[in-house]
């Protein structure tokens, strides 16, 4: 692929939704030979030729279910820092041997591409080739795929009463979280980001009050001269004078530039 987002919805219409000889051939123009695969029920690691087993995996997809009706992508994002793409869809899959059969999925697809020129490329241009596919589900939705109704109520409830499972332990463990606030337990590394913390708090504090001194006795001293009083108001935390009609000021520590 020259351009992974515009072309990716083109390369899954041809991996789910046509003959398998053209399924076969997209498999080789778009994968690596080495390509691996990931999914809930099925795995396949890279190795030489992996792609022959990845595409026989393909077309028993496809002879399970020989229509893959209501297709959609939803979202497509690509890190391209990284060649990794982000594919979001849904899609409806019918197990021809049971014709009441339909399990409506949402996935997303993660595909870690390698740039590099091809089998078969005449023009020496570099292109993004998929060397693992990973299929991500959640739990109800994979579970679609033996049974459409029954297991994904099953796992709703499930997770319902893990939530307030959740709920009930955080009352009966709550005094932990008091003891780590107060320091008594936790990992070192985060009593020491908190005393860091606090350090930098009592530091610009210490910085914050030593600025509004220094401001007060450079406009004491000033004798009224309202340019030596700018001179002052600029310097950091100044009071300003009674009367004066002006703000109290305070140091930037950065410039913001527009």
């Amino acid at each position: 692929m020259e351009n992974p987002v515009a072309e990716i919805s083109h390369v899954i219409h041809l991996l789910t939704q046509t003959p398998p000889s053209i399924q076969v051939d997209a498999l080789r123009k778009y994968f690596l030979p080495t390509a691996s695969f990931t999914h809930p029920l099925v795995r396949v690691p890279s190795f030489p030729s992996s792609l022959t087993v990845l595409a026989h995996i393909y077309r028993w997809y496809k002879i399970m279910s020989p229509h893959i009706t209501n297709l959609r992508i939803n979202s497509i994002a690509f890190d391209e820092s990284h060649s990794i793409l982000y594919v979001n869809l849904n899609q409806t899959f019918s197990i021809w041997l049971f014709p009441f059969h339909h399990s409506h999925v949402n996935l997303t697809t993660v595909l870690y591409l390698e740039k590099g020129v091809g089998r078969g490329v005449t023009d020496g241009k570099e292109r993004y080739y998929i060397k693992h596919q990973e299929d991500l589900y959640q739990t109800d939705q994979w579970v679609k795929f033996p049974s459409p109704r029954i297991l994904p109520a099953v796992v709703w409830v499930v997770q319902c009463l893990a939530a307030v499972v959740c709920m009930i332990c955080l009352y009966l463990f709550a005094w932990l979280d008091f003891l780590e606030e107060k320091e008594v337990v936790g990992d070192k590394a985060s009593k020491k980001e908190r005393k860091e913390k606090k350090g930098d708090e009592y530091e610009m504090k210490t910085i914050m009050k030593k600025g509004l001194q220094g401001g007060r006795q450079d406009t004491s001293g000033s004798s009224g001269d309202p340019a030596h009083e700018n001179q002052a108001f600029a310097s950091g935390f100044v009071e300003a004078p009674p009367g004066s009609g002006r703000f109290v000021t305070a140091p930037v520590s950065h410039t913001i530039e527009h």
